[in-house]
């Protein structure tokens, strides 16, 4: 998948998560069929998301998604499309956030920022937070502690994503500069 990593802490042990498919959806790599190939219809995008194809264009002409590779039957879709579709059902669902307000904060948000938003609720309920791990770069992390549970609070989903954009954009320029020398 992306550079982001997911981990979580039980007791102060970092153990990894991810976002996955039932054992059946998934290759002998372990990931998910469709990822696999990179690109798949619309039956595939719904059977990974539970969405239906009327929401999934509606999703694209309100600017949620990009748009399809092609058109008609034979288009396409891709992770892009995979991770959008699904960070925008968890916001709806736990944030209980409106489709413009989605809309404003995945907007520049890349592949790798939102897979580090979407998480699964893994730990018991008794637990008291959770820790999730974000690789900016090989060597530099990014730890992020939060409640359990499925309560999200977007104000801190922002401020995490917003400080990952920025790392990210400084690592980019003195990878840069280094390269112009």
């Amino acid at each position: 998948m992306g550079s982001a990593v997911e981990l979580e802490a039980r007791g102060g042990v970092m153990l990894k998560t991810r976002v996955a498919p039932p054992l059946s959806e998934r290759g002998d790599s372990g990931e998910p069929a469709a990822l696999l190939r990179g690109r798949f219809g619309m039956a595939e995008l719904e059977r990974q998301t539970a969405i239906n194809a009327r929401t999934i264009r509606y999703y694209i002409s309100a600017g949620l998604l990009p748009p399809a590779h092609g058109r008609g039957p034979s288009a396409t879709y891709d992770r892009t499309h995979l991770l959008r579709l699904r960070a925008i059902q968890q916001l709806r669902n736990d944030q209980h956030l409106k489709l413009a307000e989605i809309k404003a904060q995945l907007g520049e948000m890349n592949d790798d920022q939102i897979a580090a938003l979407i998480t699964v609720a893994t730990a018991p309920a008794n637990d008291q937070f959770l820790w999730r791990r974000i690789e900016l770069h090989p060597g530099i992390e990014l730890h992020v502690r939060e409640p359990a549970g499925p309560a999200r609070d977007p104000e801190f989903e922002t401020l995490a994503a917003t400080i990952v954009g920025m790392a990210e954009r400084m690592i980019e320029q003195v990878t840069r500069s280094r390269h112009d020398r």
